[in-house]
């Protein structure tokens, strides 16, 4: 299943991405993507990607409109201008952008950027986003993912980057001296050997548990397993409380398939009652990994019940409980399972999928399927899906139209292909 498989021996630069949003590390989703080359990515991740960018951009433009109203409320009349600037750039969803515009309009800030040097470009995810039937035109100077970095002062961007941390580490990052914040920022940007050249510059006496967890995670990031694992039980030894860095350490143990280790830091942070969601869905990867797949379930079972949301755990408990005979409850979590979509609605494929494999709501199966076409036009894969429904429905002409052309596609696997031919021969 992709929920275990990716922890290990994973390539996939999605992956790194994937993890910062399921942590709501909005700004490194968009450094990580603004790091990728053009079409590095397999057309069947490009769309996902597009939407992992739409959702960190819209957060981090609520956080700085809220932060912006703030400032406002505290009669400090040009931050707010800056972050309602901010805020306005990273905008996707038609209402927040409302909102900004009229905050705008209120306090006289009309269409004035402050930050001069930002690119008028238009975002290349936001007319998916927001439809002309509710927000017209969309080229309102949004900066696409690849020009954040270079379009805004180095302050600007690690108070950007600072915004997917919790609230009351925030003070002591600005607080950092200026060589830290430097190698911090790079660090976040992918820049890993100037951050690290940075880091090994910072003085002794300014050796804290942030100094250790940010270059802990440097260190993870280069493959270097064992300096990670030293800086980070550093940071955990000066600051027992610091939960950021005993889930990165967590999450690096399992990665490097030390499993009793992560079991370990686990088991204490259960005790503490420290994370409890987090703490039984990543026992259900190390389980998984040693082959006890009950206990994975088990504790898969009680991440969700506790309000975990990753979408992979959703799928690994959805499909053991259809392999048990429980469709209903099968049913009913991937029905919970979190879509993006801005004015449009997402697309739920695995409650699709699950729907087409029992018979039922193909209707609305088949337009799940044709709303991820829309968003990912080139992918084959969803004409295969479509062709399915197409089948179940009835419809044998439309279905042998599309499933001919999948055939006959080159960027299809040998498995898939073989099974639109034996779809095709079935319904000849």
């Amino acid at each position: 299943m992709s929920f275990f498989s990716r922890w290990f021996g994973s390539c996939n630069p999605l992956d790194e991405i994937r993890k910062a949003s399921n942590q709501e590390r909005w700004a490194d989703v968009l450094s990580f993507a603004s790091a990728l080359e053009d079409n590095s990515l397999p057309a069947g991740d490009q769309a996902e990607l597009r939407e992992l960018v739409d959702v960190a951009a819209e957060n981090l433009s609520r956080i700085n409109f809220e932060e912006g109203l703030a400032s406002l409320r505290a009669d400090d009349f040009r931050r707010g201008i800056e972050h309602f600037d901010l805020a306005r750039q990273l905008v996707r969803s038609c209402a927040l952008r409302e909102l900004i515009d009229a905050e705008f309009l209120r306090i006289g800030g009309g269409n004035t950027v402050l930050s001069d040097n930002i690119p008028a470009q238009k975002a290349t995810v936001s007319k998916r986003s927001c439809s002309s039937s509710c927000c017209g035109t969309v080229d309102s100077g949004a900066v696409a993912p690849t020009e954040l970095a270079g379009a805004f002062d180095e302050e600007t961007r690690f108070e950007l980057v600072l915004t997917a941390y919790p609230v009351d580490l925030r003070p002591r990052y600005l607080e950092l001296s200026t060589l830290m914040r430097q190698a911090i920022l790079l660090a976040h940007e992918e820049s890993d050997d100037e951050a690290l050249a940075l880091f090994l510059k910072v003085p002794a006496n300014e050796y804290n548990d942030i100094f250790y967890y940010e270059s802990g995670t440097l260190f993870a990031r280069r493959k270097q397993y064992s300096e990670a694992v030293k800086a980070l039980q550093q940071a955990i030894s000066l600051n027992p409380a610091f939960v950021l860095a005993a889930l990165t350490l967590v999450d690096l143990h399992i990665g490097n398939q030390n499993f009793a280790a992560a079991g370990n830091l686990l088991s204490q942070m259960l005790k503490a009652n420290c994370m409890p969601d987090y703490c039984h869905a990543r026992f259900a990867v190390i389980c998984q990994a040693q082959g006890d797949s009950a206990k994975a379930f088990e504790h898969a079972t009680e991440a969700l019940r506790l309000g975990h949301n990753e979408p992979e755990l959703m799928v690994f408990v959805a499909r053991t409980l259809e392999e048990q005979g429980r469709i209903d409850e099968a049913e009913r979590v991937l029905s919970s399972i979190p879509v993006g979509g801005g004015c449009s609605g997402g697309a739920n494929v695995e409650l699709a999928d699950f729907w087409l494999r029992h018979k039922k709501n193909l209707q609305k199966s088949l337009e799940m399927f044709k709303n991820a076409a829309k968003g990912e036009p080139t992918n084959p894969l969803w004409g295969y899906h479509i062709a399915r429904v197409y089948l179940a429905l009835g419809w044998t002409k439309e279905a042998k139209q599309i499933l001919r052309a999948f055939v006959e596609a080159d960027s299809i696997d040998g498995s898939l292909r073989e099974n639109a031919i034996q779809l095709l021969k079935g319904s000849a």
